[in-house]
């Protein structure tokens, strides 16, 4: 499943959509939904999310990260990742990180490196 990122290719940031305007949320308000396999964050009415599968091993998926286009580049996305992160920890799982976005803020973040499923 595709992930929509906040990088480019190559790892620059992507230029700002016409007419967008970025908003830095600090420290945005994550919330778990187990039913719907997903942390997400209302943004003003506008909402981003981290969805994950759990295997049947035991293992998270985290597979998808999606940032509204006009609040990218403000730190969200990590902190949906590093949310999911710690509760995987925390819950005992190990994750995959199908999501480029994830796998990217593991790389940058060796620190969560330990619950990666080999």
């Amino acid at each position: 499943m595709a992930c929509p990122g906040t990088r480019a290719a190559g790892g620059g940031r992507r230029a700002a959509p016409e007419g967008a305007r970025y908003l830095i949320f600090m420290d945005p308000v994550i919330q778990h939904d187990p039913a719907g396999h997903r942390f997400f964050a209302d943004l003003s009415g506008k909402f981003a999310e981290l969805r994950y599968a759990e295997r049947d091993d035991g293992t998270v998926d985290l597979h998808h990260t999606f940032v509204p286009p006009d609040l990218r580049g403000g730190g969200v996305a990590g902190a949906l990742a590093a949310h999911a992160l710690d509760w995987a920890r925390a819950s005992g799982h190990k994750v995959l990180p199908s999501c480029p976005f994830v796998a990217a803020y593991i790389r940058r973040h060796p620190e969560y490196a330990d619950i990666v499923a080999a």
